[in-house]
């Protein structure tokens, strides 16, 4: 009893600098070792200690990955997650997906890499991603801030770009960038974009983008209309997006394909995300 309360105690002190969870379950004790008496390699085994014992399997397994990444152990880190996400719940599987993508680009494994990117771009043109809401909350160096959709999608096809250009694939590159751009412009997706013009020889395209970027979204504020009583009509869109059609319509195969998802599996749309389903209208389906 009393080496269970001088454990509760050392846990809760601030001293340490650690948000580590009261308690001495399998799971708290491995965030103990890990946090507290930095010890990564002891921290693993107690970690796998949580995930079979079912305590808090969802944290368990992504810290288990994050520490065996820190260890370069990315291999095993990748098998571990691919092994046991079946024992997680389905809030875990994007943030594990989140940590898979950059195992597969740390050691080197692009294709896999490529094709969970799609899987994402997929999800959030089928309005299931982020567990079929606008936004969710992440976390950056401590900090939490809200990601959105349209955020979220430009990131994936932005990576996509750039994975897709290290496989000298620069059709499929030039048309990932493009769709990037259509959703919100951005400096680094455009000059790589004139990179994919140039690898394909259209030196004037190449330069013509390069020299005079232009904004692929542009925003009209527009005020809410009034109602009786002083109250702004919420149901009026206060930003209008104006997507620019792609001046090039490149035959590049499309990056979702509904062989990803079984026959038996019922897709959902739901209402939150029509306005960036239509964002992502050019992304084809077979």
């Amino acid at each position: 009893m009393e080496q269970h309360t001088t454990l509760r105690s050392r846990l809760a002190s601030p001293a340490h600098g650690h948000k580590v969870p009261i308690g001495d379950s399998p799971y708290i004790r491995a965030k103990n070792v890990q946090l507290v008496e930095k010890d990564p390699e002891r921290a693993i085994p107690l970690f796998w200690s949580a995930i079979n014992a079912g305590d808090r399997v969802d944290s368990a397994l992504k810290d288990i990955a994050i520490v065996m990444k820190q260890q370069d152990r990315t291999k095993e880190a990748i098998e571990a997650i691919k092994s046991f996400r079946v024992r997680c719940s389905d809030q875990a599987h994007e943030s594990l997906d989140n940590i898979l993508l950059d195992l597969y680009k740390r050691c080197g494994r692009l294709d896999d890499h490529i094709a969970l990117l799609k899987h994402k771009l997929f999800l959030i043109q089928k309005g299931l991603a982020f567990n079929c809401k606008r936004t969710k909350t992440a976390r950056s160096q401590g900090k939490k801030f809200q990601v959105s959709v349209e955020q979220e999608a430009t990131r994936l096809l932005g990576n996509l770009g750039w994975a897709l250009m290290q496989r000298d694939n620069f059709v499929e590159a030039e048309d990932a960038y493009r769709r990037a751009l259509s959703i919100a412009p951005d400096n680094n997706k455009m000059c790589n974009l004139g990179i994919c013009l140039m690898k394909q020889g259209r030196i004037d395209e190449a330069k013509e983008t390069l020299r005079r970027p232009q904004p692929c979204r542009e925003q009209q504020n527009v005020k809410p209309k009034a109602k009786p009583g002083g109250y702004g009509d919420e149901n009026v869109k206060t930003n209008v997006n104006v997507v620019v059609n792609n001046p090039l319509r490149v035959d590049a195969k499309p990056f979702f394909s509904l062989k990803l998802v079984r026959n038996n599996e019922k897709l959902k749309r739901t209402r939150s995300s029509s306005q960036t389903m239509g964002m992502l209208s050019c992304c084809g389906e077979e």
